[in-house]
């Protein structure tokens, strides 16, 4: 499987951490998910360094993109424009301009928003990686509804090790320009009667999945998280479960998981939650 085809997996509420230390490598990852969304009938926006040359490259090596940047399917911004209006990072005001966008990509007809960003180098260097996560954990809410496809591109070698881990581990997901696997694949998708969750949560995106749970928190009545499909979570992540249950109160919840999972939550203390209901789904 090539990075393409990694891509080409992409699911509505993917929110995916892409770390690139060359334009090469962006430009790698700009051509296939601009190409999913033209074949997905999507409104494609990318927010770059050098908008003039980056659609050049798309000009170059997407047939459809000439079309597609005339009826304004594709859109190419500068990242200072996007992510640094009055040359200050305000994740208010960009996560209003996302919400606006993907308003308007349904106004236009589009099945919804893809949105590929740059968020590091020389313009970033004022604002911190704390900052930066928390961004991103509140990005994640777009996700959990299904309202959009979004791939940021961070330089690893612009944050410290400590930074770089905090800001990495609030998406769901990780990719690589130079592999054919994601590092890490992970979902939290809105359900009628709470949320569905798949993949694996470890070290790598735990972040991503307390976030991503806060909408379970502010849910009201009962609710369940099927859990099923989710196929590894390591011990820090059945404890967010398990604190996400117990923060709901009095209102009831319910997680249905793998029998694995279930002794987990059990030896972590699931009667922590009084008002937890754990359901086994397979043979112990």
């Amino acid at each position: 499987m090539s990075v393409d085809a990694v891509l080409e997996r992409l699911q509505p509420g993917d929110h995916v951490c892409a770390p690139v230390v060359s334009t090469s490598e962006l430009n790698t990852l700009a051509i296939p998910f601009a190409e999913g969304g033209l074949r997905d009938d999507y409104k494609v926006v990318f927010a770059v360094n050098d908008p003039p040359a980056f659609r050049h490259h798309l000009t170059a090596r997407i047939p459809r993109a000439i079309g597609a940047f005339a009826t304004g399917q594709i859109e190419v911004r500068s990242v200072a424009a996007s992510y640094l209006p009055g040359g200050v990072f305000q994740p208010d005001v960009i996560l209003e301009t996302i919400a606006a966008s993907i308003d308007t990509a349904q106004r236009q007809g589009y099945r919804g928003l893809r949105i590929s960003g740059s968020l590091s180098g020389t313009r970033f260097r004022s604002v911190n990686a704390e900052t930066l996560a928390d961004y991103e954990s509140r990005a994640n809410e777009f996700c959990v509804n299904d309202q959009i496809i979004g791939m940021c591109h961070y330089n690893p070698d612009a944050f410290e090790p400590a930074a770089w881990q905090d800001v990495m581990t609030t998406h769901p997901s990780t990719i690589l320009a130079g592999s054919d696997q994601p590092v890490t694949e992970f979902r939290c998708r809105r359900t009628d009667s709470g949320v569905r969750l798949t993949g694996e949560v470890d070290m790598a995106n735990r972040n991503a999945l307390l976030s991503m749970l806060a909408v379970v928190v502010r849910l009201p009545g009962p609710c369940e998280i099927d859990a099923t499909a989710l196929r590894f979570a390591d011990g820090q992540a059945i404890a967010h479960l398990l604190r996400v249950a117990a923060e709901r109160g009095e209102r009831p919840t319910t997680i249905v998981c793998a029998g694995h999972l279930a002794r987990l939550l059990d030896l972590f203390g699931t009667a922590t939650a009084p008002n937890l209901t754990l359901t086994a789904a397979d043979t112990p």
